[in-house]
């Protein structure tokens, strides 16, 4: 992927469809009455419940199954299902079941009135909630983009939107519009550099402002790879392979979003 950027080249994705299960095991599976029980809740807009009719069927299941549920979700649109059984079953190379674009118009708006690529929101989206608008983190972050209700508040007053209690931040219109409003607060406090944003977006303000180079500018990769946090270092590379995976899916570019180095902090 680097090395693609780098010479102005498109990546070489493999996309390999698939493969499909035995239709008596997609068949199978489709009728047990927790699937079905899933399939009717999920429908019903209550994604909590369907998984807990879902996922212990699949639970100890084998890979044919696992690819079955997948397709099975895909079918239904329940997108983040169809991209964790996949993961499951170790099928990395459908990358048309993997990385969906669900939400076109409210992703592209978002992108519109923000002059961000949709890539990069789509990008940002499936790293952080797997696409599962019903996502909430450990630490309290709700919906597709994974916004602390309190940065979600602060975004919607800075936009002069009113937003109500926190379930509104499942709703993926509202979600979609705020977080990327707040990527563009990011990469403007960040003089737009969108790897620092990106990292920002992750591991907050100050942190990514303690991590840049002291006394000389270092190469983008190279910075991201000095990164101390893991799963921030993490972060900023799988946003970045994903955005380029995105940028093919969706037929277009982040034309002129690339960035060759890091400023080192003032001393």
């Amino acid at each position: 992927l680097l090395a693609a950027r780098r010479i102005g080249t498109t990546p070489a994705w493999t996309q390999r469809p698939l493969p499909r299960p035995p239709v008596a095991t997609l068949r199978g599976l489709a009728a047990r009455p927790a699937v079905q029980r899933a399939r009717e809740l999920f429908l019903l807009g209550r994604p909590g419940e369907a998984r807990s009719e879902w996922e212990p069927v699949l639970r100890n299941a084998d890979t044919a199954t696992w690819r079955a549920a997948a397709l099975l979700a895909a079918d239904w649109n329940w997108y983040g299902q169809a991209i964790i059984w996949l993961a499951r079953a170790g099928d990395w190379d459908d990358l048309v079941l993997r990385f969906p674009t669900p939400w076109r118009s409210e992703f592209e708006n978002a992108a519109q009135d923000t002059q961000l690529p949709p890539a990069w929101l789509y990008a940002v989206a499936r790293v952080e909630s797997t696409l599962l608008p019903e996502a909430r983190s450990g630490a309290g972050a709700l919906g597709l983009m994974q916004l602390l209700p309190d940065t979600a508040r602060g975004v919607a007053s800075s936009i002069g939107y009113r937003l109500g209690d926190n379930s509104q931040l499942f709703d993926p219109a509202v979600n979609i519009r705020l977080g990327s409003v707040y990527l563009r607060q990011l990469l403007d406090r960040f003089g737009g550099n969108p790897v620092l944003a990106t990292a920002a977006y992750n591991a907050g303000l100050r942190r990514v402002g303690e991590w840049l180079p002291a006394g000389t500018e270092l190469a983008a990769d190279v910075w991201i790879d000095t990164i101390p946090y893991s799963e921030t270092r993490a972060y900023v590379r799988r946003v970045w392979e994903y955005m380029a995976i995105y940028e093919s899916r969706l037929g277009g570019t982040a034309h002129g979003f690339e960035v060759e180095r890091i400023e080192a902090r003032a001393p």
